[in-house]
């Protein structure tokens, strides 16, 4: 019976990669094959797959084991705080042993039955595509998420509509909720390819864990692959078939009016605002000189400083909340208001007056028609 040493942060890291999806099962696949062990975590249309590294085994060269099924309420078996952790294979399961301090302390994890008609764990995907510094493309997710309505999407129709698209020739990812949009840049960024807007979350997860370490975005005809180049390590995604709509992105020149304003401060003022309306989302912009009032009707709701860089005044009414929610996904610092493109004249750009890092974000909300 093969006997498989592991050091207990590498598996803590593994086990981490595959909760990033939910077992639908209520279980994970623990195999041992190609001299690690693979934790495979699915659910209707996604897995989760992480590839953990055995410190030392005594396992003969092209060793396979069973299948075992892990419970996810018994996770804590692979979440040792001792010095060791091993996995002994056998015929009626897979023992779990952790020992250290003059402690020890023993498991067992059942093998997959024969007559069992789950699907056997798939073999490991062979991924090529575009290699990305992983800090980078998670804050790309995190910006274009801010207009990607991902708690909104639920159905098989919401994933054919909620979609993030990229465009390689702009090196850009774009986000669009109808009455506001965000758009990011990364410098490289290659991908053609649209995104389920409800994937997101796990993308992003997915990259954080790994740092400013690089990832690697592959598909084929039917997944789409977020993988890991160092550990092989990878969560997949069922594309949906979407519609991916030309780019019009608004001219960065040509803006009537654009003021700069304290993102902190801003963020307060519409906070306090959306409490503060009662039956309307509608709050009015007036601003001129070195102040910016936000009205609610004729009622002044608060007002903050302003500095223009462009034009002298702006004079026009947007929803509160969505806003609020925008101006959130900025940077600390100070933030640009841009109105009044000729292209665009009825929309709103906000956007950080100096971004950090290779990320440009540009986020939009159309204003709201005028009462008559």
């Amino acid at each position: 019976m093969p006997t498989f040493s592991f050091s207990p942060d590498a598996l803590r890291k593994g086990f981490a990669v595959a909760k990033i999806v939910k077992p639908m099962t209520g279980d994970f696949v623990l195999k041992i094959s190609d001299g690690s062990l693979s934790i495979l975590s699915s659910d209707r249309r996604r897995f989760a797959r992480a590839e953990v590294v055995p410190a030392s085994s005594d396992a003969p060269d092209g060793f396979s084991s069973d299948e075992y099924f892990l419970p996810a309420d018994r996770q804590a078996f692979f979440d040792s705080n001792l010095d060791s952790v091993s996995l002994v294979t056998g015929e009626k399961g897979l023992t779990v042993r952790t020992e250290g301090s003059g402690q020890s302390r023993q498991a067992s994890v059942r093998k997959r039955a024969d007559l069992s008609r789950r699907p056997p764990m798939p073999s490991r995907p062979h991924i090529s595509g575009s290699t990305l510094r992983a800090s980078g493309f998670e804050e790309l997710i995190r910006q274009v998420s801010c207009s990607a309505l991902v708690k909104e999407t639920k159905t098989d129709e919401d994933m054919r509509v909620n979609q993030v698209h990229f465009y390689p020739d702009e090196s850009c990812a774009v986000a669009n909720a109808r009455f506001y949009a965000s758009v990011a840049t990364m410098p490289g960024l290659s991908l053609d390819l649209s995104v389920v807007s409800a994937d997101l979350p796990l993308i992003r997860s997915f990259c954080a864990r790994l740092g400013d370490s690089d990832v690697v975005v592959g598909r084929d005809k039917s997944h789409l692959f977020i993988s890991d180049p160092a550990t092989g390590s990878c969560v997949s995604f069922s594309r949906v078939s979407s519609v991916k709509p030309p780019l019009h992105l608004a001219p960065e020149a040509g803006y009537q009016v654009i003021m700069s304003v304290d993102r902190d401060q801003f963020v307060k003022s519409l906070t306090w605002c959306a409490m503060a309306v009662e039956g309307t989302q509608r709050i009015s912009f007036r601003a001129s000189g070195e102040k910016m009032d936000l009205l609610n009707g004729s009622q002044e709701v608060s007002s903050l400083p302003v500095s223009f860089v462009a034009g002298a005044e702006l004079s026009a009414d947007f929803p509160v909340k969505t806003l609020g929610g925008i101006v959130k996904y900025l940077g600390d610092g100070r933030a640009l208001l841009k109105y009044g493109n000729p292209k665009f004249p009825d929309v709103l750009e906000i956007a950080e007056e100096s971004a950090d890092g290779s990320v440009r974000a540009r986020h939009f909300v159309s204003s709201m028609k005028e009462r008559k």
